[in-house]
């Protein structure tokens, strides 16, 4: 009788055991996965499917542009990093995953477009500081003297070879009319006709009037000035082509991503969001 009895306790003592740990793992982790979740993925909902454009003061405003996008690494990245330490049970997992690979894809759509905002920002820089110094963004009246223009061009030359440098710093691939190449080759051509210029006026009586500059330079270097001249032009219409076919609202919508159509980056953004509302009605509480 006493053996019988042992037998049923140790009996309902595993099934109490079974019982138990069926719950642990079938039903608190998935729930508490569940609760610790939902709210990266609300505040990644709440955020917007793409970035807010009212910042930006127009279509050439890349520096909200990319101060914008700034804002939303960081929040990527930061959800990426607390989603990385949650406690995640193994039925979970391709919940996991499907949150994991889609802050990847975010992240990678936003760096991908800071770095077209900040191509662009430096392009459009550069076209204001070439202006400023090669006429059209200049009050000719105060420049009547050859050290007038000397100021000029000391005050701003720095301007257009810092800006310069830092469009020219990284390759954007999936430039067209004009393309990345055609623009560094105009570059190419026309810059030293910068330190050209200042290198022979500044021999000159600072005094002088300025109209009288072209006698500063003889027939072949007049050759020499009007062919930098030529390319400079070309180059300036390249980067008003530039500014005005990638515009900063575009870049916030990802309209240049090469990784994935407009309708790609939809059907992921869907299955995403389509997977956290199963979790959600599953699993939360």
């Amino acid at each position: 009788m006493l053996k019988t009895v042992l037998i049923v306790f140790l009996v309902l003592a595993a099934v109490a055991v079974a019982g138990g740990s069926y719950y642990y793992f079938e039903i608190y982790l998935p729930e508490k996965y569940a609760g610790e979740v939902m709210p990266f993925y609300q505040k990644l909902e709440s955020s917007g499917l793409e970035p807010d454009a009212s910042p930006l003061a127009n279509a050439t405003d890349y520096e909200s542009a990319a101060s914008v996008l700034n804002e939303r690494i960081a929040l990527l990245n930061s959800i990426k990093r607390d989603l990385a330490v949650i406690e995640t049970p193994k039925r979970m997992q391709n919940y996991q995953k499907e949150f994991t690979e889609y802050i990847d894809f975010l992240l990678s759509r936003h760096e991908h477009a800071l770095g077209l905002a900040a191509f662009l920002k430096s392009a459009s820089k550069l076209h204001t500081s070439i202006q400023t110094i090669y006429g059209g963004n200049t009050d000719r009246d105060k420049v009547k003297t050859i050290g007038d223009f000397i100021k000029l061009w000391d005050d701003n030359l720095a301007g257009v070879k810092s800006s310069a440098r830092d469009m020219f710093a990284k390759e954007i691939k999936e430039l067209e009319k004009p393309s990345y190449a055609q623009l560094e080759t105009l570059w190419k051509n026309s810059s030293p006709g910068f330190d050209f210029v200042l290198g022979k006026i500044k021999k000159v009586d600072p005094k002088l009037p300025l109209e009288k500059a072209d006698n500063v330079f003889t027939p072949a270097e007049h050759e020499k000035l009007n062919l930098y001249s030529k390319n400079i032009e070309e180059f300036l219409k390249g980067l008003e082509a530039l500014t005005k076919k990638y515009s900063a609202y575009d870049i916030l919508a990802f309209k240049y991503f090469p990784d994935a159509t407009p309708t790609e980056s939809s059907e992921r953004a869907l299955k995403f969001y389509g997977a956290m509302r199963e979790l959600k009605q599953k699993f939360s509480k």
